[in-house]
């Protein structure tokens, strides 16, 4: 990405940033800023010089009024994008999006969308090793499901990304599953949303955040996230948990240090993104088989 784009991007991711920022604030909801765009409010006081991405958390009371609000009123040019109300939409989590903006993440999902924050949602999760890691599995299972039921991969892409990986199973799961895409995608949005309310939220005193992506510290106190910490990043305020120092070691270590020079990349791409305007599906693979 040329250096014109990426301010130009960054300044899109800012804005949708700012307006969820607001409703959060208008509806007295709770949220924090979390992972790397964490790290980089803490550590740099804006986005970590090598991302290009926003991540937000909401404890799940919150979360769920975020949504009934988010429904009842005119969001202009944002959108939320759920496995729920999105066809084609291949993650079990949250986006809020600008819809005068396009972006296809991969070629192998058919889903057009706009530049976006991620929102994720804090759950109630009991601190028993064998509970977490069960839940854990089943999750990850119904998760791989929703993604390969919305996969559209050719022969071709089989034969390189899977086979020659020895990756068998999952050839044969995503054959299964793309035979019925509307049927595994139900099953697959109904087992999730079994595990991430097993447990209330109000009820617990140590939480999980899903998807896992750093394993068993995912799961910490409640305590951690009790009162907030305002910090600067890029032209906005933004709210860290009150223990955000041992929120933040928990995923990290010394989140204060940079990593090795090697590890200072980004770690995202996607197959095409206009700034600009929305564009339809159709447009987008006809510029992406032009090109």
């Amino acid at each position: 990405m040329e250096d014109t784009d990426r301010r130009k991007w960054i300044d899109k991711i800012l804005e949708i940033l700012q307006y969820f920022i607001n409703l959060c604030e208008e509806n007295n909801l709770t949220y924090f800023i979390a992972y790397g765009s964490a790290i980089g409010a803490a550590r740099h006081h804006g986005f970590i010089p090598w991302d290009d991405d926003v991540d937000v958390v909401m404890p799940r009371p919150d979360y769920e009024r975020f949504i009934d609000i988010c429904k009842q009123i005119d969001l202009g040019k944002y959108e939320i994008v759920t496995p729920q109300n999105t066809v084609g939409y291949y993650l079990p989590f949250t986006k809020l999006c600008d819809k005068t903006t396009t972006l296809l993440e991969k070629r192998h999902y058919h889903c057009v969308l706009g530049m976006f924050i991620d929102i994720f949602v804090i759950d109630g999760m009991k601190n028993v090793p064998t509970e977490i890691e069960s839940t854990g599995k089943q999750y990850d299972k119904f998760c791989r499901m929703l993604d390969l039921a919305n996969s559209y991969y050719s022969l071709y892409d089989l034969f390189h990304l899977y086979l020659f990986n020895k990756r068998i199973r999952i050839v044969l799961q995503y054959l299964q599953y793309s035979l019925n895409r509307k049927k595994y995608t139900k099953i697959a949005i109904e087992g999730i949303e079994r595990i991430v309310k097993r447990y209330d939220y109000n009820e617990c005193e140590y939480t999980v955040k899903y998807p896992r992506g750093y394993g068993n510290r995912e799961v910490y106190p409640k305590a951690w996230l009790e009162g907030k910490t305002m910090m600067s990043f890029e032209k906005l305020k933004v709210a860290l948990p009150g223990d955000y120092k041992r929120w933040l070691n928990q995923f990290f270590g010394d989140y204060t240090q940079l990593p090795p020079i090697e590890q200072q990349h980004f770690e995202h791409s996607y197959a095409y993104y206009n700034l600009d305007k929305r564009e339809s599906l159709e447009e987008v693979f006809h510029k992406l088989n032009q090109s």
